[in-house]
């Protein structure tokens, strides 16, 4: 019994070292306030399971895949099929947006094995769609690198 607390132990203070470390650099705290910050991350921690936040993990976890894996449908489009390449300014590309909420959509209402690689699919053929639509200008990288050398 006593391995077990000594090795979750020894894995857990890197763990809260690091939370100390991740949230002084965030806040642009001085590097002296980092055992404080260490000790009150530890602290928040210890709360949390106290509470019982484990109950809620896979929830969690579930929100993050529907969320996060429709955004490599987008990135695919753009990427291969649409070849957008170039640098966009602005904040929000709201293709990329309403691309990514169609996969979260599809997703959140489908009750099927296979709804997380059609999430990528709908969220990858909406970009492209979106795309073609709005009259997006599709820029080959490699012709612009020929076109440029040319000119020099």
């Amino acid at each position: 019994m006593s391995t077990l607390i000594l090795a979750t132990w020894t894995s857990n203070v890197i763990n809260i070292y690091s939370s100390g470390l991740a949230f002084t650099n965030l806040g642009g705290l001085a590097e002296t306030s980092r055992s404080k910050i260490t000790l009150l991350a530890g602290g928040a921690g210890l709360i949390l399971a106290a509470i019982g936040i484990m109950d809620h993990f896979m929830e969690f976890i579930t929100a993050l895949t529907i969320t996060i894996t429709p955004v490599a449908g987008v990135i695919i489009s753009d990427y291969f099929i649409c070849r957008t390449y170039k640098e966009v300014t602005s904040k929000f590309i709201w293709t990329g947006i309403l691309s990514w909420l169609s996969g979260v959509a599809i997703m959140l209402f489908m009750d099927s094995e296979i709804k997380f690689i059609l999430g990528i699919i709908v969220a990858a053929v909406s970009y492209w769609i979106l795309k073609k639509l709005t009259g997006a200008n599709h820029i080959n990288f490699q012709q612009k690198k020929i076109e440029e050398n040319e000119k020099v």
